[in-house]
């Protein structure tokens, strides 16, 4: 069963203390594993930091052919910005994509 937590451990974490740093334009390649940030539910989570000093459109896609993706995007405080579970496409259809200015 994919939605099985048991045994599941992680820490808890606030997005706006993300240490993984991105930049724009940057592919990231990463992985879920006990240890990482928990979400309420329980499920682990990965927080980044981009900084943006212009004001222009960014798009931020997270694809997986094993879990269904999900992005959140926080302001520098931890407010939500914008979030996306499908409409990134991809060959599952479960990938997610903000696009922002």
């Amino acid at each position: 069963d994919d939605d099985d937590l048991t045994g599941v451990t992680g820490r808890q974490c606030r997005a706006q203390d993300a240490t993984d740093v991105i930049t724009t334009g940057q592919t990231v390649s990463g992985a879920l594993a006990n240890g990482d940030c928990l979400a309420a539910d329980r499920t682990l989570i990965d927080y980044y930091r981009l900084t943006i000093t212009t004001a222009r459109q960014v798009t931020i896609t997270m694809r997986s052919d094993r879990i269904d993706s999900f992005l959140v995007l926080f302001n520098s405080t931890g407010g939500q910005l914008n979030a996306d579970d499908d409409s990134g496409g991809g060959s599952t259809g479960f990938d997610a994509r903000i696009v922002t200015t």
